[in-house]
């Protein structure tokens, strides 16, 4: 071996790098303990200062408090985000694949994506930094030991994880061969993959420190970290240009409020009339009525507050034992809204076009009711 040494500092002062000196010994049959041990001798040789000794049987430092509660900081975190990214994703595909038997409100889609971006923001950053922290920390004290509910919790993880994997990639083959894989199935199921194979990939990296010892690869965190964020600006985009801007989503939250209001007057309207006989000739005499006085937050407009349009087209007319009356009510709305993108309560008005809309109603009462 001195010989060995003398040879490993001969390449060192003459510049050779370590990866080419390895190389060179390996080729000549030395085993990779020897030449680790000959780049160690020359080393120290050198002047390198050997890392002190640990003694043999040296204590493990146990877990603390902080270690528990960071570990379940960090899971509670890690939860939010596969949460939120798989609703974002299940979300996305939603809407960029509509399903042609019926698909899921557009309003409460909207909701929910836009609750898991809010959940992202938060918790993703917030959970990166966790393994940061849990990660430094155990590298810098290598004999502190593991709290043991952090470790089954890894393992349940891990686990949940392959089994989620496992399970998908089932589904998808099952779909194919029943010729069910539709564009928006196959989304889906990709994105709960990808969620998946990052998961089992971090904590498979962090057993490997934790548990063996052994640091990550280099790059191989940042690797994760940077897929996990590409994934999650990927869907912010994507939902900024398929489900519009936060200011689309409260213009679109105004104009359902506004149909909810028009269709709650119309209510109040209809009312009035059984009770009196007669449609009343303005908001004014309605609202002036004691009981349709709570309905006056439904004649105004939610931004402007000005009372909405109103008009009788056909005043109260016996018919047989019916009596029947026409009016209008009018509203300006900022945008569009189909039947699917309407808000629930949104009546006559669950579809409407931009701009000014009106819309033309019958009350029918008993004619022995409204004497």
């Amino acid at each position: 071996m001195d010989a060995l040494t003398a040879y490993v500092g001969e390449r060192l002062r003459a510049g050779a790098a370590h990866g080419q000196i390895e190389g060179e010994l390996a080729l000549l049959g030395w085993s990779p303990e020897q030449i680790r041990q000959a780049l160690r001798d020359a080393l120290i040789e050198r002047g390198a200062p050997p890392a002190p000794a640990r003694a043999a049987d040296a204590t493990p430092q146990p877990s603390t408090a902080l270690d528990v509660g960071m570990s379940l900081f960090g899971f509670a975190l890690l939860a939010i985000v596969v949460y939120a990214l798989t609703h974002l994703g299940f979300g996305l595909a939603d809407i960029a694949f509509p399903d042609a038997l019926g698909g899921a409100d557009k309003r409460v889609l909207s909701g929910t994506i836009h609750r898991a971006m809010a959940s992202l923001l938060v918790a993703l950053p917030g959970y990166a930094l966790a393994m940061r922290w849990w990660f430094a920390r155990y590298r810098l004290s290598a004999v502190r030991r593991e709290p043991a509910l952090t470790r089954w919790l890894t393992y349940g993880v891990l686990l949940g994880a392959s089994l989620a994997t496992i399970g998908d990639l089932i589904a998808v083959v099952y779909a194919l061969l029943q010729g069910e894989a539709s564009a928006r199935f196959v989304a889906k199921a990709s994105w709960l993959l990808v969620l998946a194979m990052l998961v089992v990939a971090l904590y498979g990296l962090e057993r490997r420190q934790l548990q063996y010892g052994h640091a990550p690869p280099r790059g191989a965190l940042a690797t994760i970290g940077a897929v996990a964020l590409l994934l999650a600006l990927a869907g912010f985009g994507l939902v900024l240009q398929l489900a519009g801007t936060p200011s689309l989503a409260r213009a679109q939250a105004l104009d359902a409020e506004r149909a909810a209001r028009l269709t709650r007057l119309a209510g109040c309207i209809a009312r009035y009339a059984r009770d009196g006989g007669e449609l009343p000739g303005s908001l004014d005499t309605l609202l002036g009525s004691v009981r349709e006085a709570s309905c006056a937050g439904a004649a105004r407009d939610p931004v402007t507050q000005r009372a909405f349009g109103y008009r009788v087209l056909a005043p109260m007319r016996d018919h047989g034992a019916w009596r029947d009356g026409r009016f209008e009510l009018c509203a300006d709305f900022d945008f569009a809204a189909s039947t699917a993108s309407a808000g629930p309560g949104s009546g006559p008005w669950q579809r409407h076009g931009a701009g000014r809309e009106c819309r033309a109603l019958t009350v029918r009462v008993h004619a022995a009711a409204s004497r």
